[in-house]
């Protein structure tokens, strides 16, 4: 039996098409499933002069960012943008495995997510 399994997804259709074969394997081994996704800080694009509002492109698609300017003052224009869009970026991406995870859920069928950062070859 199989206690748990680990589901990797990046965000992709293609990805998400195991998603109905791993459901029925769990549920029928009465496991558990963790989503899990790597958000590459490679990928995440930092514009070094964004200003207060703007956009990033990330795995997950585009992230609308809107940096108070008091943030940037105080943190510096790149670091105070490139800390935002990280932590939107991962809010996302959370997002992302929560709207999985309740849609496959269900009272037979414990899922949980996690997100990491670096690269996903590791």
């Amino acid at each position: 039996m199989l206690e748990k399994i680990l589901v990797p997804l990046d965000g992709s259709e293609l990805a998400q098409g195991i998603l109905p074969y791993v459901v029925r394997l769990a549920r029928g081994m009465n496991s558990k499933l963790t989503l899990f996704t790597v958000v590459d800080p490679d990928v995440v694009r930092t514009p070094s002069k964004l200003g207060s509002r703007g956009s990033v492109w990330t795995e997950f698609g585009r992230i609308p960012i809107s940096v108070p300017d008091e943030r940037q003052s105080q943190e510096g224009s790149d670091t105070g943008i490139a800390s935002h869009v990280f932590e939107r970026t991962e809010r996302t991406a959370e997002g992302f495995l929560r709207e999985i995870a309740e849609r496959i859920g269900g009272s037979d069928l414990e899922v949980d997510y996690r997100v990491g950062f670096g690269s996903p070859a590791d």
